[in-house]
């Protein structure tokens, strides 16, 4: 007897922690965090030799969790964590929180720049199968510039081991009900609540006169 098989309905994006809008330029810690682990799934589908970057994502979570755990219990918002450690810690290459911040928030500045090029790419109807160029343009775009040489010729041979559009959109969950459309649509509402998260990030620095 044949068991049927389960078609999932739901996309990558749809059926993962959504990032949220944020509350009159307060950024919500525990969604944020949340949204931030499930971004590690995204690039653990990009294969193994991206690893290292999720290890990295997922190290400056553990650091926030540390931070909260060992400083204040009762942080609600990512404005909290920098303005704490402004307050508290002279030091600037001690303030370990709002340091993992800072590289989180450059990580995920990435995979906006991919997602935004991989979207468009769709848009515009190019539908490219080599998608080196996007994943390429956003390393380039955003994390480049604060990595040293050792790093970036890690990056790149990361990336030559990602998938083919055919493929990436397999593992995003294309199937008989998921279409391409619907993944699509998927991505635009996705991204537009990252980006919004990104922009308020890069504002709190801003406003606290700190390198983002």
């Amino acid at each position: 007897m044949y068991e049927a098989k389960l078609i999932e309905t739901k996309s990558f994006f749809a059926r993962n922690n959504q990032f949220k809008k944020n509350e009159d330029g307060k950024l919500l810690l525990r969604p944020f965090i949340d949204a931030s682990r499930d971004i590690v799934k995204f690039v653990d589908l990009l294969g193994p030799l991206f690893l290292p970057v999720s290890k990295d994502i997922k190290g400056n979570i553990g650091k926030i969790g540390d931070f909260i755990l060992h400083h204040c219990e009762n942080i609600c918002y990512v404005n909290q964590i920098v303005e704490y450690e402004k307050l508290n810690i002279q030091d600037e290459d001690k303030r370990i929180g709002t340091d993992a911040i800072l590289w989180l928030k450059r990580s995920l500045e990435y995979v906006s720049a991919f997602l935004f090029h991989f979207y468009h790419d769709y848009s515009d109807k190019k539908r490219s199968e080599n998608l080196d160029e996007y994943f390429n343009s956003a390393y380039e775009d955003t994390l480049q510039q604060h990595h040293n040489w050792f790093v970036r010729k890690l990056f790149y041979l990361c990336m030559k081991a990602i998938p083919n559009r055919t493929r990436l959109l397999e593992l995003l969950g294309k199937n008989e009900t998921i279409t391409e459309e619907i993944i699509f649509e998927d991505i635009k509402n996705y991204r537009t609540t990252l980006q919004g998260n990104i922009d308020l990030i890069n504002k709190i620095f801003d406003d606290h006169q700190l390198v983002k």
